[in-house]
């Protein structure tokens, strides 16, 4: 029971315009069989995937983790970083809150690679204890 809707266009990159047009709004069915829409980005597009700091990029690279087709590259953007330290960039995807129940858990899973910054072919190594950003020197 909301007392107003609003929505909105995000803009694209500066080096970029955008132009909108025939906006318009329809309910959708109520569908929970998947609660995460293009999870494996199989169908070669970040479809239903948003970047939360729009100075970052991502692409879709081929092939994908375990023998899949594509996968998400998600990397920084120089412009974005302070100190050496790149903050607040992910991406996220709204989810329909009328599949979730109180109370009802969830299992949330995902895979993931770290990739060496000058070489994308190589991974790296991760140590937590090594260096935490949410930690006082």
């Amino acid at each position: 029971n909301y007392d107003y809707l609003y929505i909105y266009g995000e803009g694209p990159p500066i080096s970029m315009d955008v132009i909108y047009k025939d906006i318009s709004m329809a309910i959708l069915p109520k569908n929970c069989e998947d609660l995460i829409l293009n999870p494996s980005f199989e169908n070669g597009t970040s479809s239903f995937w948003v970047r939360n700091n729009r100075l970052t990029n991502s692409k879709i690279i081929t092939p994908g983790a375990d023998g899949s087709n594509y996968a998400l590259h998600f990397y920084h953007d120089p412009l974005n970083w302070v100190n050496n330290q790149a903050w607040n960039y992910g991406f996220t995807q709204t989810l329909d809150p009328r599949c979730f129940i109180q109370g009802q858990e969830y299992l949330i899973k995902g895979k993931f690679r770290l990739l060496n910054a000058t070489d994308f072919s190589l991974g790296v190594d991760c140590d937590p204890s090594q260096r935490d950003y949410w930690q006082s020197d």
